[in-house]
């Protein structure tokens, strides 16, 4: 929040927590010094069919997706194939944005001297952020002030309006629309973005308060 006006009681504000899209996890299958056999994948606790080793990346695919706890459309396979060239396992779906248990790996059956297969972890998957601002007001003893965001401005909010009014009057500003952000607390308040504006950074919201009383030095947070 940036503040704006003349002399005024002092409204402070703070950008708590900037909004983030969803990121989803990454695993990576690599294998060495195996010349035949099959190996299997295990998530969760469930267990694959033997996959050969030199399995393409849409046949290591169809062995996950085909466990119970992995549906159609939970994740896609890339690269391959083995044992030349890794598999990355990319989680989307009803898997998407969370971080999930490595793939563990059975390769007693795979041949030739000491055969070594391994599964890490290369991005860990992380859920969507909602943006988070704190609006607070001290030292008003009457009057009111507006919020603007990303253009628009509010009606005039009475200095000791509760979340519920501040919520109203920001649903009501066509660049947020109804649903599209929460205000708890009882001062400081907490607004937090969501609906069509979760998971993304927006812009800090504005403060007019020149119509706040009693009078002192402005002050901009």
């Amino acid at each position: 929040f940036t503040g704006v006006g003349g002399d005024v009681a002092l409204l402070a504000a703070s950008h708590h927590m900037s909004g983030a899209t969803a990121v989803n996890e990454q695993q990576r299958i690599a294998i060495s010094n195996a010349d035949g056999g099959t190996f299997t994948l295990t998530f969760d606790g469930n267990t694959t069919g033997p996959i050969d080793y030199d399995a393409t990346s849409s046949e290591v695919d169809a062995a996950l997706e085909a466990l119970g706890n992995i549906a159609s459309g939970d994740l896609t396979c890339a690269g391959g194939p083995l044992p030349g060239s890794p598999v990355t396992v990319t989680f989307g779906g009803t898997l998407a944005g969370s971080n999930q248990a490595t793939m563990t790996i059975n390769t007693g059956n795979l041949t030739r001297t000491a055969p070594s297969i391994s599964v890490s972890q290369s991005i860990a998957g992380a859920g969507p952020t909602n943006e988070v601002q704190t609006l607070t007001i001290t030292g008003a003893t009457g009057g009111t002030y507006t919020l603007t965001f990303n253009g628009q401005t509010t009606s005039s909010l009475a200095y000791n309006a509760n979340a519920a009014a501040i919520q109203t009057a920001l649903r009501a500003l066509s660049t947020i629309g109804s649903g599209n952000v929460n205000v708890s607390g009882s001062g400081p308040f907490t607004i937090t973005f969501a609906g069509a504006l979760a998971a993304t950074n927006v812009n800090p919201i504005t403060i007019n308060t020149a119509s706040l009383t009693p009078s002192r030095s402005e002050e901009h947070t």
